[in-house]
């Protein structure tokens, strides 16, 4: 989601204080002092309707329709998979960083289940038509064998680029030793298509050029961290083994293809939206604090009485400029027979 951010860990830390107020009527003191403390209730009626806060509620109420409805289709290993690749990106800070965000191992699994189960509800709800296959078809490119090495440090690439442009037959060992790439234990061989999401677009833009046998310069690539949503910038040299051509029958690629526009529609705040929309309205989903009642107001309210209001703004606008002009023109008038 682009407008409408997915959880951080920071935002995440901030929710186990909003979840801190379904405590019940026992509301809990969480300051004592002299003379009185400070309970949940009133810690929570004080910062319930701070915009940030109502963004992670908003964002609470998302992840839980989709968790309810969609999260028995995502399974432990896509859960195991994804936190891997996390960790291995944070590397010896991963832990550190589960803590400053009040972290565990498996509430943070918890986590990527819920995202996991939004991209199974927002899959759900593709449509794909011919028209759509027909523009995909024509970026497309097949599936080519390579070998990548990944890493995070720009000269250190540079560097290996140097070495591997030098003796290709070594790029194996190179990427044994240095790279974090998840298949760096096996020389960084990898294969991907247009539709592959492991491999940032750049570096698959760059592949796409070149010969077989041919080494790479190191390749810039800023990727999102899928569940941190924080950008991380990484350098890729790339060992083409087996380059492609697609030909011209495009339902040999029909599969390819349907991936690529379910990611392209995942990623239209449009089509996210209406989705949420739909899931949110299936759900029955209300809110019972009349203080928070507005907090789903984007979500809820349909686009032609979105598109009513704006109108009757403009109409009030309108109304309010020309009867501005007359009063202009009256002043006018009345200032000229002054002056005469």
């Amino acid at each position: 989601m682009k407008k409408k951010k997915l959880l951080t860990l920071a935002t995440l830390s901030v929710m186990g204080t909003l979840a801190l107020a379904g405590c019940g009527s026992n509301s809990k003191d969480i300051v004592t002092m002299k003379g009185g403390g400070i309970t949940q209730e009133q810690y929570y009626n004080r910062i319930k309707t701070q915009s940030s806060n109502e963004q992670i509620l908003q964002q609470m109420i998302i992840f839980k329709v989709a968790e309810n409805e969609y999260g028995d289709k995502v399974s432990d290993k896509e859960v195991d998979k994804q936190y891997d690749q996390v960790k291995k990106q944070y590397g010896d800070t991963f832990a550190t960083q589960l803590k400053n965000y009040g972290y565990t191992e498996k509430s943070y699994k918890e986590t990527i289940k819920q995202q996991l189960a939004l991209n199974a509800m927002l899959k759900a709800n593709v449509k794909i038509t011919d028209k759509d296959l027909k523009e995909a078809w024509k970026s497309y490119h097949p599936t080519v064998e390579a070998q990548v090495i990944q890493v995070a440090d720009k000269d250190k690439a540079k560097e290996l680029a140097k070495k591997a442009q030098k003796d290709p037959d070594d790029f194996t060992s190179l990427a044994k030793k240095n790279s974090v790439e998840a298949n760096a234990s096996k020389g960084g061989k990898v294969e991907f298509n247009s539709s592959s999401e492991d491999i940032p677009a750049t570096v698959k833009e760059q592949a796409w050029k070149m010969k077989n046998g041919e080494v790479s310069d190191a390749i810039e690539a800023e990727q999102t961290d899928p569940t941190t949503m924080q950008s991380i910038k990484s350098y890729y040299i790339i060992k083409m083994n087996k380059q492609a051509d697609k030909g011209d029958k495009m339902d040999k690629y029909k599969k390819q293809l349907e991936d690529i526009i379910t990611q392209q529609k995942m990623k239209d705040p449009q089509f996210v939206q209406s989705v949420i929309r739909k899931e949110l309205k299936k759900d029955d989903v209300k809110v019972k604090d009349k203080d928070l009642s507005g907090v789903l107001a984007s979500f809820t309210q349909s686009s032609s009485a979105s598109s009513s209001s704006s109108s009757k703004d403009s109409s009030k606008k309108d109304s309010s400029s020309d009867k501005s002009t007359d009063k202009e023109q009256d002043s006018a008038k009345d200032s000229s027979k002054e002056s005469k």
